[in-house]
């Protein structure tokens, strides 16, 4: 029922680029819930999702497809979480498995007419996307789960024009700003890689897609001033995965 009547509403037309702007910080770190759950912030919500929910994708491919489908997993995952919040002004993130589940497989979306889950939309259309036809581990730093530790919310809309552009900024910021990635050098002079713990849920995409993490660190490391330098050498590293913190992005939080 709710796939008829996604596919039988009206189209509706995409969001402004920038319209996320007024509700999230400067960084796009986090994002101001209560003005997204209210007033002109529920309106501009609820209009992205709509256009999300009854878009037409049958002449979308490659990196068209791609972007929306982005835009699809980031709005809905904006949408559940404001559900979330407007029954449950305390809820704090997805801090257990259960909530995980609840959020993640549980919990339906409609993309383009039809039900699915954020997981689904992610591991069923999103990677094979990018990864298998695109060739491009890059979906990881494009979509956002809510959460502290996830790469940072895409500061526009993402579309087929810009999705390499973004898709490099965002890259370079978790690598090297965002904590997505943190190199020391030990007392022994032995090179310890600190990387977020999405390198190891998504390991296999980034092999497939760069050869190994430690190159798509390299390729998107800026080498600034004082770092610590990435030897070319794999061999010559020491991957350690990060705890992931899945405290919600909520602005009212930190």
């Amino acid at each position: 029922a709710a796939a008829a009547a996604g596919a039988a509403g009206a189209a509706a037309s995409p969001p402004p680029d920038t319209w996320l702007k007024a509700y999230a910080s400067d960084d796009f770190h986090f994002v101001d819930y209560a003005k997204l759950r209210t007033g002109d912030g529920k309106a501009a919500l609820a209009r992205a999702v709509a256009w999300v929910e009854r878009a037409d994708v049958s002449a979308l491919s490659g990196k068209a497809l791609a972007a929306f489908y982005c835009n699809a997993y980031n709005y809905q995952t904006l949408r559940l979480v404001c559900e979330r919040l407007d029954k449950d002004a305390s809820w704090n993130g997805h801090t257990s498995f259960l909530r995980r589940a609840a959020f993640f497989f549980v919990a339906k979306v409609v993309v383009a007419g039809t039900p699915i889950s954020l997981y689904n939309l992610e591991n069923k259309l999103l990677r094979p996307l990018f990864v298998n036809e695109l060739g491009d581990a890059r979906v990881h730093v494009l979509i956002n789960c809510a959460s502290f530790s996830c790469p940072y919310v895409p500061p526009v809309h993402l579309t087929a024009a810009n999705l390499d552009d973004v898709a490099a900024a965002q890259a370079a910021a978790f690598v090297n700003a965002q904590g997505g990635v943190r190199i020391e050098r030990s007392a022994g002079g032995a090179v310890d890689v600190h990387v977020s713990a999405i390198f190891k849920w998504f390991k296999k995409d980034f092999v497939a897609a760069d050869g190994s993490v430690l190159a798509f660190v390299r390729k998107h490391h800026d080498g600034a001033a004082g770092a610590v330098a990435l030897p070319d050498d794999d061999a010559k590293c020491t991957v350690r995965y990060q705890k992931y913190d899945w405290t919600v992005n909520d602005l009212a939080l930190w």
